[in-house]
């Protein structure tokens, strides 16, 4: 069955090729073209594509994750780790870079619109509290505001506790799809999350491993 879902694409600086567009639509979305970041037209959408021309539009970023709070995914110019960890910490929950395969912009739509709770309902783990049925992660009695793909990784790993994940398999339950580039992605949104839940990101007691080993959540002191 085709998905009933609203996907809002917004270009500055350049265009979502229209072969883009009509794979969407064959995939049963419906487009919605708004003319701005700012535009309300997308406040009804499901997802959200921003398309950007160079690495000085990132700004645009936080101007349309100011006026959406669904998934935001960004298409923009050949990454680097810089530029990629700048359009995270801007509120983008995935970046894809030209050129890029359709077949591979369609999985990771997928990938941001399914359902994230995995069918967990409550799991803690020491200080790390997540409630999935509210979508609300706790952490030493405070809330943490995560964005979806940091939430989905936190979800995957307590899923697994005390069970080392290989990177490509963390990257194909949180993104869809694996490439190598992905790596960088997964390596960037790791070390946000330590900084809110270690007291030192250097020597990780929590959220432990690395994209070689695995990463895992420890259960035991």
């Amino acid at each position: 069955m085709m998905p009933l879902v609203n996907v809002s694409i917004v270009s500055i600086g350049g265009k979502l090729d229209e072969f883009v567009q009509t794979a969407l639509r064959e995939q049963g979305y419906r487009i919605v073209l708004p003319e701005a970041a700012k535009d309300s037209a997308f406040a009804e959408a499901d997802l959200l594509l921003l398309t950007l021309a160079t690495a000085q539009e990132l700004t645009y970023i936080r101007e349309a994750r100011d006026c959406f709070g669904g998934p935001l995914i960004v298409i923009g110019p050949s990454r680097d780790s810089q530029l990629l960890i700048t359009a995270l910490e801007a509120g983008a929950d995935d970046y894809v870079q030209r050129p890029f395969r359709t077949d591979e912009l369609l999985a990771r739509i997928r990938a941001q619109l399914r359902r994230r709770t995995n069918g967990v309902n409550v799991r803690q783990i020491g200080e790390l509290r997540i409630d999935a049925m509210q979508q609300r992660v706790m952490y030493a009695s405070h809330e943490l505001h995560l964005s979806r793909v940091e939430y989905q990784l936190l979800v995957t790993l307590l899923n697994h506790p005390g069970r080392r994940l290989q990177a490509g398999y963390l990257i194909e339950q949180v993104w869809g799809q694996h490439t190598v580039d992905d790596l960088e992605v997964l390596q960037a949104t790791i070390h946000r999350l330590r900084g809110l839940v270690e007291r030192d990101i250097a020597n990780p007691q929590l959220l432990c491993g690395d994209v070689r080993q695995g990463y895992w959540i420890k259960t035991a002191a």
